[in-house]
């Protein structure tokens, strides 16, 4: 049996609802601010028991810890704000600027289909929340990630707004933002809490702070920021992609060297940087690594000035071969993939692309081949 209310909150928070176990599917129309108190509760088998859906008044069941959840919908283009109850609530958001709060339970929390320039904020609270951001055209904030097993749910391509993610929690926490949707293109900020997160971005233009702990980050596709600035030092890692074209072109700020390492291992089959020196030979051959240190001011800040540096640091024999080379110059580092053009016995000609810019002199001890 499905039963109708018309006016919920009219009376503000004096209004009660009371779903008992039998009482079938409930829908209620909210027709003004409604906070709930606590001898509100849905004893229904399931969240969809009891409905609520506001075209212009904000809910809050914070107050509501007795049964299951509640189904929360914003109907209308109002900017609400909706909170759940201490159960398994779905609450989702309307075309404008929404905050939606799931309070304690194994919550859902979905945009909506907002507009360009409005802006969503999402908090899960405790428990395994969802976080379906697919319909965000404008930009969506999670502000609280890894209070529990949290999920990224929805396709973000659909989604062309960005996405900002706060992690809270003060244990080890994992977000990936590219099991979500592979094909995303969203740009993306991440602020990682005060343990060790793991942080994977996704296809768009991403910036990610891993924040205090040993933090590890793979940027994924995009030109992506990284932040490794933190107030207490720790053994943080970058993990790069395997080519110029998964990777794109990653600054990194605020690396220190002797503590955090760059894990180059998808590069290929090297293990090791070969050697460079203006009395060495080298014969260009897939997935090689070479570390060039010692450069003066400049070296590392474009690819021509890389290429002036490297002719004049290796004998180098030229192949159409796909390889790797680390510039350091007084100042910072860049990292590039090469292409060689098999035209000569130098770098000129060859393609360099920027796989990313450190800003710090970095040693070679500093990468992982593993």
């Amino acid at each position: 049996m499905l039963r109708r209310f018309t006016d919920l909150g009219t009376g503000g928070s004096v209004d009660v609802l009371k779903i008992a176990a039998a009482a079938g599917v409930v829908t209620a129309t909210v027709t003004g601010d409604w906070t709930a108190t606590s001898g509100s509760y849905n004893l229904g088998t399931a969240i969809t028991d009891v409905i609520l859906n506001t075209a212009a008044s904000n809910v809050d069941l914070t107050e509501v810890t007795t049964g299951n959840g509640w189904t929360i919908n914003n109907t209308a283009a109002a900017a609400l704000s909706l909170k759940g109850s201490g159960g398994n609530d779905s609450i989702t958001g309307g075309t404008t600027s929404d905050t939606l709060v799931g309070n304690a339970g194994n919550d859902t929390l979905v945009t909506g289909v907002t507009t360009a320039g409005n802006t969503d904020s999402m908090t899960g609270g405790a428990g395994n929340d969802t976080f379906n951001v697919a319909g965000a055209l404008g930009t969506v904030v999670i502000t609280d990630w890894g209070n529990g097993v949290d999920v990224l749910s929805g396709a973000l391509g659909a989604a062309t707004g960005a996405i900002n993610v706060t992690i809270s929690n003060s244990s080890a926490t994992a977000l990936s933002l590219a099991t979500a949707a592979a094909a995303a293109t969203n740009t993306a900020t991440v602020t990682g809490g005060t343990a060790a997160d793991t942080i994977t971005g996704g296809a768009g233009n991403d910036s990610i702070s891993g924040g205090n702990g040993a933090d590890s980050i793979t940027a994924g596709d995009g030109d992506d920021t990284i932040v490794l600035t933190e107030t207490v030092s720790a053994v943080d890692k970058v993990v790069l992609g395997a080519t110029f074209a998964a990777n794109g072109t990653d600054t990194i700020t605020g690396f220190k060297s002797g503590t955090d390492k760059i894990d180059i291992n998808a590069f290929g089959t090297a293990t090791s940087f070969t050697t460079t020196g203006a009395a060495v030979s080298f014969t260009a051959a897939a997935n090689a690594v070479l570390f060039f240190s010692g450069g003066s001011a400049g070296d590392a800040d474009s690819s021509a000035a890389s290429i002036t540096f490297m002719n004049a640091n290796l004998t180098y024999t030229d192949t159409a071969a796909t390889f790797y080379a680390v510039v350091v110059d007084d100042d910072s580092t860049t990292i590039y993939e090469v292409l060689g053009d098999a035209g000569g016995d130098e770098f000129t000609g060859d393609t360099l692309s920027v796989v990313a810019t450190i800003g710090t002199v970095m040693a070679s001890s500093d990468f992982l081949f593993t």
